[in-house]
């Protein structure tokens, strides 16, 4: 045993974890923690999946306010390839955006697992999604990658986001180049990679650029 140990016992929806150590031939408690364990796992893995659907269908609704409504006031949004969306009114403000740009056409989220810690779900999963541009000619964007989600539970039970971040599985890069003169954001020359990845990559910088307040013209390009 030493001059320490440690005592871990059960509670009703949590468990009790005590450091002991020896103190001038006694014994005394020196650390405490406390952890709380969700009585039933099961139904809040449940309410993830269905606010995930909901997520979808509103999507595909291009509904921003239904979107948004899934985060709590505090919410911060990182999605890859530009400045995350803070707050509420900006992820509001970003789903706009997006969706001014792109329609959904199919998408599917994979839950792989659930951490819960007292009022927090911690959710990481897969995505897979197609993308219909809404200006030009440019082909459906078609994208798969991870996300890792922390939900809160709210008064009354129910759960919203508080943190979320996503990324694609290592395809191909693609790249331009740009340089900021006055306020505008001047491209040069046609993007550098595979092709097929120009259209999600013009549009990620395009709503990168509104982020900045630039305006954007383009040079060289074919």
């Amino acid at each position: 045993m030493g001059t320490a140990f440690l005592h871990r016992y059960q509670i009703e929806n949590g468990s009790i974890l005590e450091v002991w150590v020896r103190d001038r031939g006694s014994w005394r408690v020196a650390t405490v923690q406390a952890t709380g364990l969700d009585p039933d796992s099961a139904a809040v893995h449940q309410a993830i999946t269905a606010a995930n659907a909901r997520f979808i269908d509103a999507f595909k609704r291009a509904d921003p306010a239904t979107l948004s409504a899934n985060y709590t006031d505090d919410a911060v949004l990182m999605p890859p390839n530009m400045p995350a969306w803070e707050g509420r009114a900006g992820i509001s403000q970003g789903f706009t955006s997006f969706l001014a740009q792109f329609s959904l056409v199919d998408a599917r989220l994979d839950t792989k697992d659930v951490i819960l810690s007292s009022d927090y779900a911690i959710e990481r999963g897969s995505y897979s999604w197609t993308l219909h541009p809404k200006t030009g000619t440019g082909a459906d964007i078609v994208d798969t990658g991870k996300y890792l989600t922390v939900w809160q539970r709210q008064e009354g039970g129910s759960w919203k986001i508080i943190r979320d971040i996503n990324n694609g599985f290592g395809h191909e890069k693609a790249f331009v180049a740009y340089k900021v003169v006055g306020g505008v954001a001047i491209m040069s020359g046609d993007p550098i990679g595979p092709p097929e990845r120009f259209p999600a990559l013009v549009g990620s910088f395009l709503q990168f650029a509104r982020t900045r307040d630039w305006r954007v013209a383009i040079l060289g390009a074919s």
